[in-house]
C-alpha cells in the first residue's frame, strides 16, 4: 500500500488497523478537497484578472498591454500543468 510521511515519520498503510484506515481515508478525502478548492481559487483569480481591465475607463484600457491577464496570473501564482500530476509514491499528511 501507500508510504506516508506524517510529520517526518514514515509509515505504511499496510500496518494500519481499522480505525487508522478510517482516519487515513478521511485525511486523503480532506487533502483532495483542499486541492480541488485551491485549483478553483486559482481559476477564479485568473478570471478576475481577465475581466478586471474591462472596468477601466476606455482611455486607460487602451493603454493596458494585451498580456495583462497573463502577467497578473503569474503574480497570482497560476499553476502549471505539471502541478496537477499526483505523486503516486508518497503522501504527506
Amino acid at each position: 500500500m501507500a508510504k506516508l510521511n506524517i510529520d517526518g515519520v514514515f509509515v505504511y498503510t499496510d500496518d494500519f488497523n481499522e480505525e487508522q484506515m478510517e482516519a487515513y481515508r478521511e485525511v486523503v478525502s480532506v487533502a483532495e478537497e483542499m486541492s480541488r478548492l485551491e485549483l478553483l481559487i486559482r481559476c477564479l483569480k485568473f478570471r478576475q484578472a481577465q475581466i478586471a481591465p474591462l472596468l477601466l475607463p476606455e482611455e486607460v484600457a487602451e493603454a493596458v498591454p494585451d498580456g495583462l491577464a497573463e502577467a497578473l496570473s503569474e503574480q497570482l501564482g497560476m499553476f502549471e500543468p505539471e502541478d496537477l500530476e499526483p505523486d503516486e509514491t508518497e503522501t504527506s499528511a
